[in-house]
């Protein structure tokens, strides 16, 4: 079966009117009770018993149909196509109200004494205010009970021909005009309103859409990440093997030394590939909300900053640059997930080492501040960021737009990934770089994290080979 066509947004405004007029019937059905019923008691003795018996039952059953429809369509559907019957129906109905209240001016009007004839000016002058309120979402309902219910008194003032009701015709006529006009204004104000409402209502709509489906996008590429990264692994683990098992000559020489430095370059090679897999498994793993950490070990962190410095040392001795520590000697033992604490620090070291030119100095130390905290500090005399790169650098993919960025390798996952991982651990990751000027890097970890007088936990599950998470530049 096709679908129905989505109403516009004129239908939907025109539904959202109609629910408003079926709302403030019960308001019009009390008045319409009240308002006849104190007319009739007053006009008791002027006008025949039958003749006004006839008219309030008129009042009554047009009154009984209002609310006939209201009980109907009270919970009506917001589609235009079920708001056209009511509409409709409560149109007519306003039509034969505004007629039976109308009468009064013509029929009972002569025959009544001034006090009782002001009376009735009075309860038409009512009854037409509350139409106001209570047809004004539904101009040609409105308008249909208040001609009826109010030029007749008009012009019955008007032609009586004495001074005081050509006045008060008059006066009758400027209050019928201000009534169709607010009833106007108000109209205005409840469209305008209504499509709001409705725009937002279908923003709300797109955007929960959009969302969803960047979801699904997002966990798709998550599991394609997953899945090929973890196809790759075994092949490319394969190639580093045989590679070194090559460059080691087990079984004899190569022969021309120039295969060697080729191997050199295979292993190396595969190596850092290797090394942007594993980034990428745990960019899959941190989107799907699937990285986890395993702090339930003390760790050693003298010796595990020790060690993170020695793997980075032939890199750093390779490109001409220092490389030194400052380690208190009571550096206290760390609540961590080592292999992602040694992952943090060696990224980080990386970064240093890959933006700092010949002859410069990279420094990591480790110290206690006043709140409790424990702060492992990087700081190089390198090319620097400015604030816009340095925005760019901590988003994943992101890359800073300079000259020695753009001549290094890197995915831009590293930074982004160390934030991410600081931050599963309780700590901050806090930088400070100019262009020209350097970086300096603090890892915070919380207090609670800090351990004063325990025995070091086991050593990471997996060994970390040099270079395992210095791929990624931080930009």
């Amino acid at each position: 079966m096709p679908q129905a066509a989505t109403p516009s947004i004129e239908e939907r405004v025109y539904a959202g009117r109609i629910a408003t007029l079926i709302r403030q019937q019960p308001l019009a059905v009390l008045a319409n009770l009240v308002n006849s019923g104190l007319l009739a008691l007053l006009l008791g003795g002027v006008w025949p018993t039958a003749w006004l018996a006839a008219w309030v039952a008129g009042v009554w059953l047009v009154t009984a149909l209002r609310g006939a429809v209201w009980l109907r369509y009270r919970r009506a559907s917001a589609e235009s196509a079920r708001a056209r019957t009511p509409g409709r129906l409560l149109t007519g109905i306003a039509l034969a109200s505004g007629a039976i209240w109308g009468l009064p001016a013509v029929v009972f009007f002569p025959e009544a004494p001034l006090a009782l004839q002001g009376f009735i000016v009075f309860v038409l002058g009512g009854m037409s205010a509350g139409a106001v309120a209570t047809l004004a979402s539904h101009l040609p309902a409105f308008h249909c009970f208040i001609v009826p219910a109010l030029v007749p008194l008009v012009g019955r003032l008007l032609f009586e021909g004495e001074v005081l009701y050509i006045a008060m015709g008059l006066m009758g006529g400027v209050y019928l005009a201000v009534l169709v006009a607010t009833s106007l204004n108000l109209n205005r104000t409840l469209t305008r309103a209504l499509m709001l409402q409705i725009e937002k209502s279908d923003l709300v709509d797109d955007l929960t859409e959009a969302r969803a489906k960047a979801e699904a996008a997002n966990v798709a590429k998550s599991a394609f990440l997953a899945t090929v990264s973890h196809e790759l692994r075994t092949p490319l683990n394969a190639v580093i093997g045989f590679a070194q098992l090559l460059e080691a000559e087990i079984h004899g020489p190569l022969g021309h030394g120039k295969y060697r430095e080729y191997l050199g370059h295979m292993s190396g090679s595969g190596v850092h590939l290797l090394n942007l897999i594993d980034e990428l498994l745990d960019l899959s793993r941190a989107e799907a909300g699937h990285l986890l950490i395993r702090d339930e070990v003390a760790v050693d962190l003298a010796a595990e900053l020790t060690h993170c410095v020695a793997l980075m040392a032939a890199r750093a001795e390779h490109s001409g640059i220092r490389l030194e520590t400052s380690l208190p000697e009571n550096l206290p033992l760390l609540r961590a997930d080592p292999q992602r604490l040694r992952q943090i620090v060696l990224n980080v070291l990386s970064n240093a080492v890959k933006f700092t030119p010949k002859d410069g100095l990279v420094e990591l130390t480790a110290t206690r501040e006043p709140t409790g905290k424990l702060a492992l500090t990087v700081r190089d005399s390198g090319i620097g960021m400015s604030e816009g790169d340095l925005a760019v650098a901590l988003e994943f993919f992101g890359r800073a737009d300079n000259a020695r960025s753009r001549a290094t390798e890197g995915t831009g996952i590293g930074l982004p990934l160390t934030a991410l991982l600081l931050e599963m651990h309780g700590g901050e990751l806090e930088i400070d770089s100019q262009p020209d000027g350097g970086t300096l890097v603090n890892l915070r970890f919380p207090p609670e994290r800090v351990i004063e007088d325990a025995e070091p936990g086991p050593p990471a599950e997996a060994p970390v080979q040099e270079d395992s998470y210095g791929s990624s530049p931080a930009a």
